[in-house]
C-alpha cells in the first residue's frame, strides 16, 4: 500500500510493542484497496487471541493472531492518543 516512508504517533511508538507494530503494518499491506494515510486500529486480547480491528471509512476489517507467549501491556487507555 505505502511505497514511501511510514509514520506512527509517539503514543504508538512508546505504548505498543514493536512486534505488534510490525504485525499491524503487515495487516495494512494485505488490504486490497488503496487507503489514506490515517489508520485506526482497535486492539484487544480475548481467550488467547489477539484481535485487531482496522477501521477506515466506516468499514471494519478484523485481523486475528494467537496471543504472544509473553504478556503484552498497553499503557494508554483506548481513545487517549
Amino acid at each position: 500500500m505505502f511505497s514511501n516512508q511510514r509514520y506512527l504517533t509517539k503514543g504508538v511508538q512508546t505504548d505498543i510493542p514493536f512486534e505488534l507494530q510490525i504485525f499491524m503494518w503487515e495487516c495494512i499491506d494485505r488490504l486490497p484497496e488503496e487507503r489514506d494515510y490515517f489508520q485506526i486500529f482497535k486492539l484487544n486480547n480475548l481467550d488467547g487471541i489477539q484481535r485487531i480491528a482496522y477501521v477506515n471509512d466506516g468499514r471494519v476489517t478484523i485481523f486475528k493472531r494467537p496471543k504472544p507467549a509473553h504478556k503484552v501491556h498497553f499503557n494508554a487507555p483506548a481513545g487517549t492518543r
